[in-house]
């Protein structure tokens, strides 16, 4: 019975040691005082984001990030733990869930996190996560773009309407002065 648990603990090892390789993040977080809905709403929230998560116990966390030559980072992981990674490109979105969620049920902390093979502390991961995520970039991007011509649009047109409203006014006053005669 044993051989078969350890077997199970090898190819879980296996299977996240190669998703986390091929990721552009994983986090580990801390969590206490969560209940199952709670652990389930934020599952489904990431999965939404194209992120998985799962609980994984420390010694099974070290394995892992061992094999990947990060074992160092896993030293000191005290309380329960679950890791989150994602090959998607919304690195930003998934710390600012986190990040809300933190701030909503306080009962998360990020213990460390590797985006795009750089390691990061929690003070780092917090003030990423309060970066703007690339949707809004790109809609800031495409405003300013857009800027210069919308000026140079208005000041070709005001001129225009300028006159136009000046010759109305002429008009308006003519009309009242043959009415008044």
């Amino acid at each position: 019975m044993k051989k078969l648990i350890k077997e199970k603990k090898k190819e879980l090892v296996s299977k996240l040691t190669d998703d986390i390789k091929e990721s552009k993040i994983n986090l580990l977080v801390g969590f206490s005082g969560l209940s199952v809905t709670e652990m389930q709403g934020l599952r489904n929230d990431l999965s939404g984001l194209g992120c998985s998560m799962k609980v994984v116990k420390n010694t099974l966390l070290e394995k892992i990030y061992e094999n990947i030559n990060l074992g160092h980072i896993c030293t000191g992981l005290k309380g329960p733990i679950f890791i989150v990674w994602s090959k998607g490109n919304e690195e930003i979105s998934v710390l600012k869930k986190l990040l809300l969620f933190k701030e909503e049920k306080q009962k998360i902390d990020f213990k460390i996190g590797i985006i795009n093979n750089k390691v990061f502390d929690e003070m780092e991961l917090i003030r990423i996560g309060r970066l703007s995520n690339k949707q809004q970039i790109d809609a800031s991007v495409v405003f300013a773009l857009r800027m210069p011509f919308i000026r140079i649009i208005n000041a070709l047109r005001f001129p225009a309407t300028r006159i136009i409203h000046s010759l109305n006014y002429i008009v308006e006053k003519q009309s009242s002065v043959k009415i008044e005669k």
